[in-house]
């Protein structure tokens, strides 16, 4: 993971991912926000389910 913000697109939903310090990322959507560590933050982005908006 890197240490910049990226966002992605799942369906309608609009997910950002910010680091949050000590190997931890914020992972926020319109309803929730959680924190999670870089594997485990890889793994969802690896889900396939995901997909990257660019600017």
């Amino acid at each position: 993971m890197t240490n910049q913000i990226r966002t992605f697109e799942r369906g309608d939903q609009v997910i950002t991912i910010a680091p949050a310090g000590r190997g931890l990322f914020d992972v926020a959507t319109d309803h929730h926000t959680m924190t999670l560590d870089a594997h485990a933050v890889q793994s969802f982005i690896k889900s396939g389910k995901l997909t990257e908006i660019t600017k």
